[in-house]
């Protein structure tokens, strides 16, 4: 039909090397009989910032709905994938930046937090040894866990303790340029 999925799909049959292609949006997320046509082994999403229709509006609802609805998420499409599906733990959206369409919010480095400890739970109870988190940087989606003004080292802090062990001499510290008498820095 011409459309980019089809594009994509010809370009998996056909392609000799090992690449990644993206066949993105509803097809993927309909589930494996949107995607049985096309050769591919693996399924991935993007970012997560759903709510299963639990918030009353769709521009506009608390990061909460996300949080409680992350492992429903993965289970869904962990059942429903035909082939391996990397589950990713979302990092917010806020899209007023750009476009002024959707805003999620009320993230907190603890809720954050409580995504990653999940996640965990969830990966280990499936032996999963693959995970997504992100986007990592997406600062005018509001997908960010970078450190910051808003969070500090909050959210790295939360990956950190969900999915690594601890040193008997504790984490290192957590250091920016005004600890070391350097910076304000122009952006």
């Amino acid at each position: 039909d011409g459309s980019a999925y089809e594009g994509a799909a010809y370009t998996i049959k056909t392609s000799t090397s090992s690449s990644l292609f993206y066949v993105g949006g509803d097809r993927v997320n309909a589930g494996p009989e949107a995607t049985k046509d096309i050769s591919i082994d693996e399924v991935a999403i993007y970012n997560y910032y759903g709510h299963f229709g639990r918030a009353e509006a769709r521009q506009r609802y608390a990061w909460r709905h996300v949080e409680d609805t992350s492992r429903m998420d993965w289970e869904r499409r962990a059942a429903s994938s035909s082939v391996p599906f990397w589950p990713m733990i979302g990092t917010g959206r806020d899209e007023r930046p750009w476009v002024n369409r959707l805003e999620v919010y009320g993230r907190t480095s603890a809720s954050f937090g409580r995504m990653c400890r999940e996640m965990r739970r969830f990966a280990d109870e499936k032996g999963l040894r693959r995970i997504q988190l992100g986007p990592v940087n997406e600062w005018g989606e509001g997908s960010y866990i970078e450190p910051c003004v808003e969070f500090g080292f909050g959210m790295f802090d939360a990956v950190r303790d969900a999915f690594c062990e601890k040193p008997a001499a504790g984490w290192p510290a957590n250091v920016v340029p005004s600890d070391l008498g350097l910076g304000p820095y122009d952006c």
